[in-house]
């Protein structure tokens, strides 16, 4: 069974943004739904997605699991 994410930073700002979400190998995909898109990662087996951008500011995360579930976090600033 897939285990919620363990943990997460996050840097937001007037400009440089920057999310870490620590999840276990399983993750199939991070999803990082800022105000105006998305950025997709795909771990390949890592226990982390990171990723850094210019504004603007992350309002939610969702960890896609191997096993067809998913863990999603509201972000606040």
């Amino acid at each position: 069974m897939a285990e919620v994410p363990c943990g997460y930073t996050q840097v937001f700002g007037p400009g440089l943004q920057e999310l870490m979400v620590e999840h276990s190998p399983d993750a199939e995909a991070t999803v990082i739904e800022l105000a105006d898109g998305t950025f997709v990662i795909r771990p390949d087996g890592s226990s982390v997605s990171y990723h850094t951008w210019n504004c603007p500011r992350a309002v939610r995360f969702t960890v896609f699991w191997d096993n067809g579930t998913s863990t999603a976090e509201v972000l606040t600033p």
